[in-house]
């Protein structure tokens, strides 16, 4: 019941001389009962039919046992806590005065979230390709690849890391959905939360939960990372170059120059290195030293290493 259908009711009340009024907390107070009592159901009765332990073993993809142990005391009446506070919140909403976009912006976070560790999935997904071999999931004897190419390791966690990422794009259509309210927040939106956020919540925790079990054991292979970058002889470097002799040229002409040989590089299927010694205005500009400096993919590694540690820890 929103707030203009009690201002209609009141009006009519008010119309035949009655004195009853309702209010907005009569609604609230009406459907509290029914959520204590299927919190407590839930806590102490339901649980008493559940198994003590799994009826199956777990393993994760590396083929080692999984411990499923059940949540400590404490943090099981956290847990308890945190839920009934939820649906509490969402009762008393209008009261408390939530606004629509609010609950919106939670399920805007779990999809971020989701799109964030996808483009991770995409990236391992993509550098595990045969022909690119650069990262893959972890791997041991006896984990099966392909029934057919016996010599493939498929990417199955980045896969599902991306799965879930992008099953998750529709939480937000359904959060943007949700905010169409006439005046206030009314069974039309609080039927999509219920169901928009559980959804969001579910999919970003799985993302999370696999994306984990691929980053523990990720493997980075630098040999092929360093032949990926070698597979245009040094073409990768020519903007580094052009910035470089656009101290001596001008950005335009040392644009030009960098164009001219790069093109021809590419042409007569010579090294970039050989074009540029071979060429005087380069050469004159720029010694052989300086081209390998120049031409060092590990000085263009930007801010990553300061991220990785800031977030990993130095010691990972």
């Amino acid at each position: 019941m929103g707030a203009s259908t009690i201002a209609q009711m009141n009006g009519y009340l008010e119309s035949f001389e009655s004195t009853f009024r309702f209010n907005m907390m009569d609604m609230t107070l009406g459907r509290l009962p029914g959520v204590i009592l299927n919190t407590l159901f839930a806590i102490f009765v339901l649980p008493r039919f559940c198994p003590d332990k799994p009826s199956i073993e777990f393993r994760d993809d590396m083929g080692r046992e999984v411990k499923k142990s059940t949540l400590s005391k404490p943090k099981e009446i956290i847990a308890y806590i945190i839920s009934l506070a939820m649906v509490v919140l969402m009762i008393l909403a209008n009261t408390l005065g939530i606004q629509v976009y609010t609950v919106a912006i939670v399920g805007a976070t779990a999809l971020v979230l989701c799109g964030t560790l996808g483009r991770i999935g995409k990236e391992v997904y993509n550098g595990q390709r045969s022909e690119v071999n650069e990262l893959s999931e972890g791997f041991k004897p006896g984990k099966v690849g392909s029934s057919t190419m016996l010599h493939k390791r498929n990417p199955f966690i980045p896969g599902e890391v991306v799965s879930y990422a992008r099953l998750s794009r529709s939480v937000m259509m359904d959060a943007l959905a949700s905010m169409e309210g006439t005046n206030e927040r009314d069974v039309r939106t609080i039927g999509l939360e219920n169901e928009f956020l559980a959804r969001g919540c579910c999919l970003a925790d799985a993302c999370v939960s696999r994306a984990l079990v691929l980053m523990e054991d990720l493997e980075i292979h630098t040999q092929g990372i360093r032949r990926n970058l070698d597979l245009l002889g040094g073409l990768v470097y020519a903007e580094a170059l052009m910035m470089r002799l656009s101290a001596d040229y001008g950005r335009l002409e040392a644009h030009e120059l960098i164009y001219e040989l790069a093109q021809m590089s590419i042409s007569e299927n010579r090294n970039f290195r050989e074009v540029l010694l071979a060429d005087p205005r380069v050469g004159s500009k720029l010694t052989a030293a300086d081209l390998d400096e120049i031409m060092n993919p590990a000085h263009y590694t930007g801010l990553s290493q300061y991220f990785t540690e800031a977030i990993a820890g130095k010691d990972r």
